[in-house]
């Protein structure tokens, strides 16, 4: 991942800013701001004028903000490294697209990853209402991906006033609204009163108990990875909001997805042990065995708490 610093500035929901230097920066590189959406990609650059795609729509504007274009892995990235480990087997750059688009579809819905995590826009309950589409809570850019996985919901018991605006005090009162099983929200869905509990069911998001006031409310999520050229002549141009790290482990797993059309079914047997563990260590849970490719690696949640300081407090009880 490569890329440059400048500042810039835009306006509230604009889809372009003016950077003090456009050196550097090229079409496709992607947009790092606080303010706009993770995802926005550069579509176009007349001067010192940068533009991205009107499908995400800012949070907040920004002053001569601190902004990073950033130069992602792409799907075509991978191709060289999928052909060595088929060994040199001639696959098209579509059918290696589409391996390399379903294997990062599969770990990014097992692993969390902050290129894709967002903050939805603050938004209200709606009053005897439980149940909501997931796009309500999602930020416009997300509205056709799938929502991956609920990093916390956060609901504010005092009404909600815009830190940036005049009558902000420094205080929006709340707390987090936690997850619970369908089962165990039936009473509270039926029950007027604070929101305390969410849960997926039936393709909605309901909480309990049904809200009995409009109360402001937000998400912060991680949305399904985009692939916005998928199936088409430019698959391998959609950058990859994965770290470096995890390329060997996606070229593995793509090309064990297309060893078996290619007569290399005992090849793809070498790279599932390559990539998730030899067969005991799949079989005993990683309790025995050599760990594969995805056991040593890590999420940036994962590795920030690593390396964190922690404190603990020893109580002690009366016998």
């Amino acid at each position: 991942m490569t890329g440059v610093s400048t500042t810039g500035t835009w306006l509230i929901n604009s889809h372009s800013m003016v950077v003090a230097s456009a050196t550097g920066i090229a079409n496709g590189m992607a947009i790092q701001a606080t303010g706009i959406p993770v995802g926005a990609l550069v579509t176009g650059i007349a001067g010192t004028t940068i533009s991205w795609s009107a499908s995400f729509a800012t949070i907040q504007a920004g002053t001569g903000a601190t902004v990073a274009f950033v130069s992602y892995m792409t799907v075509a990235t991978f191709y060289p490294g999928i052909t060595d480990l088929l060994m040199g087997r001639a696959v098209s750059n579509a059918k290696m697209a589409e391996a390399v688009r379903k294997s990062i579809l599969e770990y990014t819905g097992s692993y969390k990853f902050t290129e894709l995590q967002e903050t939805g826009p603050t938004t209200q309950f709606t009053v005897g209402i439980p149940n909501y589409v997931p796009n309500y809570f999602l930020q416009p850019g997300s509205a056709l991906l799938k929502l991956q996985k609920v990093n916390s919901f956060f609901l504010f018991t005092d009404g909600y006033v815009s830190p940036f605006g005049t009558q902000y005090t420094g205080n929006n009162s709340g707390y987090d609204i936690t997850f619970r099983t369908i089962d165990r929200m039936e009473v509270l869905i039926n029950t007027s009163g604070l929101p305390l509990h969410w849960t997926r069911h039936d393709g909605c998001l309901w909480f309990g108990c049904n809200p009995d006031q409009t109360y402001f409310t937000y998400m912060r999520y991680q949305r399904e990875h985009p692939f916005p050229n998928a199936g088409t002549g430019n698959a391998g141009l959609d950058p990859i909001f994965l770290p470096d790290e995890w390329q060997e482990a996606i070229e593995y797993a793509s090309a064990m997805r297309l060893a078996p059309s290619y007569n290399l079914s005992s090849k793809a047997t070498e790279l599932n042990n390559r990539l998730k563990g030899d067969e005991k260590f799949q079989r005993s849970a990683g309790i025995e065995g050599s760990p594969g490719l995805i056991f040593q690696l890590t999420s940036d949640e994962q590795r920030d708490q690593s390396t964190t300081v922690k404190r603990f407090r020893l109580r002690m009880g009366m016998r």
